[in-house]
Formats: C-alpha cells, sequence, structure tokens
C-alpha cells in the first residue's frame, strides 16, 4: 500500500479483487493527484502541538493513535466542524471510529497520544495496511474453509482435500469415514439445541485428537455428521481407527447443566483402492454404508464393499431420486385400486371397500411401490407424493355414482401426518369436498405407525375428527404388539400377508390369524386379510371370521379410473 489517503469503498474493491485471484496477492493503491504539494507533518504540526494547531488540520489527514490502554491505530479525519469544535475519525474501512471535542483532541495532541502522518510515515502506514489486510485475509479464507461450531474443515474444504488425495500418490493407502452422532435429535428436543452443539464440539475434540497424531483430516460435513480423511494407512487399520473412535465417544461422559450423557457414533468406512473413483462416488459409498451402521443398530462400524448386497440395495434406492423427480414434474404417477370382498355382508352387490394404490410409469414399464417408495422416504420426496395421492384421488371421487356407500382407503406416510403443514393443507382440503368423508379411509403401515406413536396420534385424531376412518396396515410384520392396538386410534386392522398367504399349510401361522382377529374384535375394530390368492385360504378366512379378504383371489390391481368407470356402469 503506497498512500495514506484511500477511500474505503476502493479498498474494498481491491480487497476483494486480490482475494479473488487465490494468490493472496498485496493491494498496491495509489491516492489520486491532489495538485497539492507535500508538507511534512513537523512543519505544518510541530509535536507537542495544542488548541492551536487545529487550526492546520485538513479533512483527509493521517493520524497514528496510541492512546494509553488501547491499541495503536491509524485513522483518518473525515469531518470537522466549521468552527473546529467537533472531529470525527474513520477506520481504514470508513467505519465511524473516534468523534472529539477540540479540547479533548487538542489534549491528546499535546500528549503525542495521538499523531499527524505524512509521506515520511508511510512505512508505518503501509505496515498497518499489510496488518489489516492479512487479518482480513486469514480472516476471510478461516471463514470460507472452517466450520464455525466446531472448528473443523468444512464440506466444501473437504471435498477438495479429498479430490487431491485421490489425484495423487496416496490414493491407494487412504480411507475415509463418514461418522454420525446417534441420536442427537432426541438431545436436542429434550435439552435444547445448545446441548447439541456441546455434543458435537466433543465429537470434534476427538476427530482432532486423531489429525494431531497422524495425517488425517477432519470435517464436519452436515448437521450432526462428520468425516476423517486418513493417509498412509490399510483397510485393516482404518478399521482400528473407526473402532477406536466409537469406543472412545461411547466411554465419553458429557455434562450439560448439571446431567451426564453418553454419546454413540455410527461409522461408515471406505477405501479408495487402485481403482479410479471420484471424490463424489467415494463420499456417496461412505455415507451408504454409514446407514446401514445406523441401521445395524448405530454405535458401530461398517465397511463398504462392492459385493455387499445391502449396499447394492442402497444404490439402487439412490438411483430413483431422479426418476421420482421427473414422475413427479411430468405426473408418471398412476392410482390403482384394489377392491376387498365383504365376507360380513354376502347380500351386498358390488364392492363396499376398495384400496388406492400407487404405480410409477417409467421406460415402458409400470412400477410397484416396493420398487421405489424406501427412496421416497430417504430422500424427502415423500411429501410431494402423499400430495400427489391426495390432490388425484379427491378429483376423480367428484365423479363417484351414488348408491351403497364405499369405503375408499388410500396411504399416507406416517411422517408426513407429524407435519403440522401438511396435515393442514390435507384437512382445509377435506373440508371443500362433496363426497362424504365418512367414506374415507386413510392406511398406515404398522411400523411406521408405532415408530412416530406419539407424534402421529396427534394428526391421525384431526382427520379421525373429520370423519375419517383410520386403518392399521400391515400388522404383525414389525412391533406385533397388541399393546399398540389398544391406544393407536384405528378403526380397521389389516393382518400381513405373511401370516395370511399359507395359512391352510402352516398351523402357526393360522393360529396367529386367528388370534389377531379375535383380538381386533374384541377392541371394537374390523378386520380384513391381506393376500388371499385362493379359494382354500378365502375359505379359512372367512371360517376365522375376518371382516374382509383382500388379493389376487379377489381382484387384482386395476387403474382406478377404470374401476371408476366400472362402478358406475354397474359391472
Amino acid at each position: 500500500v503506497a498512500a495514506a489517503t484511500p477511500r474505503s469503498d476502493e479498498l474494498l474493491a481491491a480487497v476483494v479483487t486480490a482475494l479473488s485471484s487465490g494468490e493472496g496477492a498485496w493491494i498496491a493503491y495509489h491516492a489520486p493527484d491532489t495538485g497539492h504539494t507535500a508538507t511534512s507533518a513537523s512543519t505544518r504540526l510541530p509535536a507537542g502541538s495544542g488548541a492551536g494547531a487545529l487550526e492546520l488540520l485538513r479533512a483527509g489527514d493521517w493520524f497514528g493513535f496510541n492512546v494509553a490502554g488501547a491499541d495503536p491505530r491509524l485513522l483518518k479525519l473525515a469531518w470537522m466542524a466549521p468552527d473546529r469544535s467537533r472531529f470525527v475519525f474513520v477506520n481504514q474501512l470508513g467505519h465511524k471510529a473516534e468523534d472529539l471535542g477540540s479540547e479533548q483532541l487538542a489534549q491528546l495532541l499535546r500528549e503525542e497520544s495521538v499523531r499527524l502522518l505524512d509521506e515520511r510515515d508511510a512505512s508505518t502506514i503501509e505496515r498497518a495496511w499489510r496488518r489489516m489486510l492479512e487479518g482480513l485475509h486469514n480472516q476471510l479464507a478461516e471463514q470460507a474453509t472452517h466450520d464455525a461450531l466446531t472448528g473443523l474443515l468444512n464440506r466444501t474444504e473437504l471435498d477438495r482435500r479429498l479430490a487431491a488425495v485421490l489425484a495423487g500418490p496416496q490414493r491407494e493407502s487412504m480411507a475415509l469415514l463418514w461418522i454420525g452422532v446417534d441420536h442427537l435429535r432426541m438431545l436436542n428436543e429434550n435439552h435444547g439445541m445448545s446441548a447439541g452443539d456441546a455434543a458435537l464440539v466433543a465429537v470434534a475434540q476427538n476427530l482432532r485428537r486423531f489429525v494431531e497424531q497422524r495425517q488425517a483430516q477432519a470435517a464436519r460435513i452436515a448437521g450432526d455428521e462428520f468425516a476423517l480423511l486418513l493417509t498412509d494407512v490399510s483397510e485393516d487399520g482404518a478399521t482400528g481407527i473407526a473402532r477406536t473412535l466409537c469406543r472412545e465417544i461411547a466411554e465419553r461422559e458429557l455434562q450439560w447443566q448439571g446431567e451426564r450423557f453418553r454419546l454413540a457414533v455410527s461409522i461408515g468406512l471406505v477405501s479408495a483402492g487402485a481403482e479410479p473413483t471420484s471424490a463424489e462416488s467415494l463420499l456417496q459409498d461412505a455415507e451408504r454404508a454409514y446407514r446401514l451402521a445406523r441401521e445395524n443398530g448405530g454405535g458401530r462400524v461398517y465397511r463398504h464393499a462392492d459385493d455387499d448386497d445391502r449396499l447394492a440395495k442402497l444404490r439402487q434406492t439412490a438411483a430413483w431420486v431422479g426418476r421420482l423427480e421427473q414422475a413427479l414434474a411430468q405426473r408418471q404417477l398412476l392410482l390403482y385400486a384394489q377392491p376387498a370382498l365383504s365376507l360380513s355382508d354376502t347380500a351386498r352387490q358390488g364392492p363396499d371397500y376398495v384400496e388406492v394404490l400407487l404405480r410409477l410409469q417409467a421406460d415402458g414399464e409400470i412400477w410397484t411401490p416396493e420398487q421405489f417408495l424406501l427412496a421416497a422416504e430417504r430422500y424427502g420426496q415423500i411429501g410431494s407424493i402423499d400430495r400427489f395421492v391426495c390432490e388425484e384421488l379427491l378429483l376423480q371421487l367428484r365423479t363417484v355414482v351414488k348408491g351403497p356407500a364405499l369405503r375408499v382407503a388410500f396411504n399416507l406416510s406416517a411422517r408426513n401426518l407429524v407435519d403440522n403443514d401438511f396435515v393442514n393443507e390435507l384437512v382445509a382440503r377435506l373440508r371443500q369436498q362433496d363426497f362424504p368423508l365418512q367414506q374415507l379411509c386413510v392406511e398406515l403401515t404398522e411400523t411406521a405407525a408405532v415408530a412416530h406413536l406419539s407424534e402421529a396420534r396427534t394428526g391421525m385424531q384431526r382427520l379421525s375428527d373429520l370423519g375419517l376412518s383410520m386403518v392399521l396396515d400391515d400388522f404383525g410384520s414389525g412391533y406385533a404388539s397388541y399393546q399398540y392396538l389398544k391406544h393407536l386410534p384405528v378403526d380397521l386392522v389389516k393382518v400381513d400377508g405373511a401370516f395370511i398367504r399359507d395359512i391352510a399349510q402352516s398351523p402357526e401361522n393360522l393360529a396367529l390369524a386367528r388370534s389377531i382377529n379375535e383380538i381386533a374384535h374384541l377392541l371394537g375394530k374390523q378386520t380384513v386379510a391381506e393376500h388371499v390368492e385362493d379359494e382354500d385360504t378365502l375359505a379359512l378366512v372367512r371360517e376365522i371370521g375376518f371382516d374382509y379378504a383382500q388379493g389376487f383371489h379377489i381382484c387384482r390391481p386395476e387403474p382406478f379410473a377404470d374401476f371408476m368407470a366400472r362402478l358406475r356402469a354397474g359391472a
């Protein structure tokens, strides 16, 4: 910096230009030629000058402030009152730094705590500018590459460093750990976000120890997720480090506001090996291995392997994300219908219960939900899918024929029932319908309903208050506790097809199906037997006393529009 009178906006423009070059270049700033002949500070304002010297000051003069008890500063006289009674000084960024009266400034000048600078002080000014710019550069670099809470690298910087390692000779001896804090959400909900932040800082401290002990790089890559990049390590060695990290964090006790907590982490591990790979694909493999570590119970390490069937399934699931986005945008989702047979009302003509099923049309094929709903749940697309189902179903129900009541059941994700915005939107839409809401049923899988029991209950009750019935689907596939039947606000129970499909050959499944049916009836709930695929099974579920039978033997799924057309035609 070669001058003492830069304007703050020009300085900042120069700072941005220099920093954006990536070279940390020094800024050369030259003040415009004013046409004035330079006058030395000692000539214009001798040392020890007092009140009389105030008349000699000019706006734009630079001063060295070295006041006792404060850091030395370089300030510019930006404005002074016409009568010289008040003087305003700004710092190098143009921000107001001092507002002094005439007596106060005169005293500082007499004490030489404030000194006018001129061209002969250029080295002093240059050093001050260099310190300022150096500090600004370091601060911006730190903010751009590090996480503010933990001080670890951020995701962007990790990506850059990982790519550099993969491009160099260390690629064959490197490993990447994807680390997630288990149950952090519960800690946040029970004790506040500050407690969760303390847990993240504690995990970061453990990671930093590995960084200090060996050539490693640690980063915070998401809310509760970290990464540790290791080099010069075998896969077994990296596994040992990951297990040590798991154990040390589990043994560490976190104290927060008088309470003690134990933390746990799940870790996915991947090695690059000799085969070419990208930073993005390596991170994806590590993240998938981490997901499986959590699904296996958490607090453990899962190593990635190319021939791992579970990881292959996760890759297939992730591949659906783009296809689902396209299906939603192009309305490639389809509604299908599968009626159930009433076993108690044999005199009824036509179905009185139909389940709305979802299909996806893509690449000339029709895909069932088993192939894409897991991806929708995992990657946050289930809300859009459920909104489509509700919107399309209510649109088609406008043309329903008058006649015997038809109960129409559609599936919702339990995640959406705990989303107040989703429930509010659905309630508002339902209130605008002419279709009798008492004929609508919402199906929830047992596993999802129980996993979100306390949160889902409120959403279920709001829909029940409108007249909708609640259906517990796939009962027996998950927790299978009769206690849940007692406490969940459900009206129908659908017994999982795994119990029904072979009850003609399995005395155990026959006994279980009979037991579930009896308990459900005792609790005042109707029952549906799923996967009824032959006449023998139908005869048994009828003998047991199920209220409905559903399956290919009764009716195969068909497009909902075709079902409605048949219904209107009386077929």
